[in-house]
Order: structure tokens, then C-alpha cells, then sequence
């Protein structure tokens, strides 16, 4: 029920303006994970625990722009 509130329906400017906002954001991880594996050289941020689950969560989200499977939404919530 939570989520047929929070998913807008397909055709509507709430779906579109829905859309925008997750690619931006999806994005602005992406440059975000960059700028830290760039500052930490490769070793520091392999060994660094949370950079690793942020590499993973930020993988899931652009995968899930190019796929639809059912439990990569889920997965996406850990971007919060």
C-alpha cells in the first residue's frame, strides 16, 4: 500500500518529475563514489568497509537504469 503512494502512475508529470530526480541523484552518487575513489587511491578505498557497500549500492542504481528487475528497487532504498 506504502508503496502504490509513493510510485506515481506511468503516463503523468509525477512520474516524469519522479524519473529526473532518481537519475540526478543516481548520478550525483556516481560522481560522489568517483571524487572518493579518486581522493583514497584504490587500496584505501577497497579497504575502507562503507566505500565498498556505497560502490555496490551506486553499481545497483545504474544497473537498474538500464534494467527492470523486481529487487533492484529495493536494493536502491540503501542509497538513503
Amino acid at each position: 500500500a506504502a508503496q502504490a503512494e509513493v510510485n506515481p502512475v506511468e503516463p503523468s508529470y509525477e512520474y516524469d518529475l519522479f524519473n529526473i530526480f532518481d537519475n540526478f541523484f543516481t548520478h550525483l552518487f556516481g560522481v560522489e563514489l568517483a571524487i572518493n575513489l579518486f581522493s583514497n587511491w584504490f587500496w584505501d578505498f577497497v579497504e575502507d568497509g562503507w566505500s565498498v557497500f556505497d560502490l555496490c549500492v551506486v553499481s545497483v542504481s545504474y544497473l537498474s537504469m538500464f534494467f527492470d528487475a523486481p529487487g533492484f528497487s529495493h536494493l536502491r532504498l540503501m542509497r538513503a
